[in-house]
This record gives C-alpha cells, structure tokens and sequence, in this order.
C-alpha cells in the first residue's frame, strides 16, 4: 500500500470526522502537488458539509446524490488557472457578492476555490475580507499546490490540510475534538469578562503543549462567529457562549483579541516556553 494514499486517507478521515462532530472551520486549505486529489477530497468534503443525512456524507439523500452529479446548487465551484494571478480580484468580489446569499437547499453553502495560489495579492485580500467576517453558514475550502503560494494573513484564517504529509494524520479527532471544548470553554470565560475564569480555563493546557497549539486555531473561528453574530449574520446554530460574547464585547475589542489569539500561535510554532504564552495570552485578552 502507498504509504502516502494511507496518509492521504488518514487526513480524509479526520476532515468528515470533524465535519460530522460540526467542529470544521469555516475555511480550509488543502495543500498537495496533486490537483486532482485535492479536488476529489475538497468535493467529498462539500459533500458532507450540505449531506441530510446522520453520518456524513452518507451517499443516498438527495444532497448527496445532487453533490455526486456535481450539481448541488449550494456547492459552488470557482477556479484560476495554472497562471499566476490568473485567480482574477473580479472573481473573489463575485465569490463575496455571492457568500451572502441564503443557501438554496442544503443548511450550509460550500465554495470550492480552485488554484487558489494563482490569486494576486489584491485578490487574496480581497478574498480576507469575508474570511475575517464570513456568513455563519459559508464554508470556504481553498485547494493549491503549497500553501507557500498563500499570505500569511490568508493562511493564518484558514485550517490548513497537507495531502501527503504526516502532519494532521498524527492528530486523532479525538484529540481534535478535546482542542475545540477547550476553546469553547475559553470562549465562554472571555464572555464573563472574567480574568479567574479564563484562567481556570487554560488549566487543561498545563503540560500539554500539543492541546494548547491545536486550541488557539479553533479559539479564532469561535471569536470570528460571535463578531459575525453581533452584525446579525450568524448561524441559528450558534453556540451560546459565542453569542454572549459577541453581545457584550465591541467588534475592535474581537478583532484585537482574534490578532492576540494568532500572534500566540505564531509563538508556540517558535517554540516558546508554555506558562509564559498562557500566561500573556490571558492578560492581553482580558
């Protein structure tokens, strides 16, 4: 068996696991030098996120039978080409106007952007704007060959996927799962305004390093959602402690945390001491 179909199904798994969980972000990257693959999982991935049915995707609801002959009206697929900025700015306004808009059928509406490296840098700013703020039923997958050919104000709000690398196989749904109740839990603190209370929610994180990297990328969806929520554009589904938050915090308090939150992540891929990241990451939220 190729060890590297195994790593690719392994990351498969792990997406429809955390789509079935409702824990996906509202956009993912996948990354591999295969187009092919990575438009193959990016539909099957669609294909749950708009499937009826209890296990997901489950193959016989008329979602799934629509999302099979690619004619799902709620899966909308846009694509550059192989040229660099070929991936035109007009395109993403169009793929913003279009964000908006209700789904047609299914609970969520799913946009798959294809050759997403081949956006100018004008286009992916273009295309951060509804990324920073999206619709609570949108869900972005973006596939490209590297996700070097993406801004790091892109990546940095987007679950990036790497199709053939060890990387997120080794992260069970479990564990995955673990991550984003901890970031729910600091999400709920952060409504109480509450300096003990966000502090007794990093506790989980005491030792265990791996947790805490994994909690802050689901910490900036949730943060993002109540922003989303507090200009009326939220799902019905959205958690309570996600409203309250977005009820009682001003947008440039959320946006400054969301920044907090992501200047952290950068500093435990730097590797930096632990307490110390818990412990300033508490104080420049409250």
């Amino acid at each position: 068996m190729c060890v590297e179909s195994e790593i690719n199904r392994n990351t498969e798994k792990l997406l429809l696991d955390t789509v079935n969980l409702g824990r996906l972000s509202h956009a993912v990257l996948l990354e591999s030098s295969g187009a092919e693959e990575r438009y193959a999982l990016a539909k099957r991935l669609a294909a749950a996120l708009v499937c009826g049915g209890d296990k997901r995707p489950c193959g016989v609801c008329p979602h799934c039978v629509k999302s099979d002959a690619e004619s799902h009206p709620d899966i909308l697929v846009f694509s550059g080409g192989e040229t660099a900025r070929s991936f035109s700015v007009d395109l993403v306004r169009e793929i913003r106007t279009k964000a908006f808009v209700m789904p047609n059928e299914a609970e969520r509406k799913v946009f798959i952007l294809r050759n997403a490296g081949s956006m100018s840098a004008q286009a992916q700013n273009a295309l951060l704007k509804i990324l920073e703020e999206p619709p609570g039923f949108v869900t972005f997958i973006l596939e490209c060959a590297s996700k070097s050919m993406m801004l790091g104000t892109v990546l940095s709000r987007a679950a990036v996927y790497t199709l053939g690398g060890e990387k997120n196989s080794s992260v069970s749904a479990e564990k995955l799962l673990t991550a984003r109740e901890a970031a729910a839990a600091m999400c709920a603190a952060l409504a109480k305004n509450d300096a003990v209370s966000l502090l007794k929610s990093t506790a989980v994180f005491e030792k265990d390093k791996e947790l805490f990297r994994l909690s802050l990328p689901e910490l900036v969806p949730l943060l993002r959602s109540a922003l989303t929520f507090k200009y009326g554009v939220a799902a019905s589904d959205t958690p309570g402690e996600v409203k309250a938050l977005g009820e009682r915090v001003p947008a440039s308090r959320l946006l400054s945390m969301i920044d907090t939150v992501n200047g952290c992540a950068e500093s435990v891929k730097r590797n930096a001491n632990l307490n110390l990241m818990i412990a300033k990451l508490c104080a420049d939220l409250i």
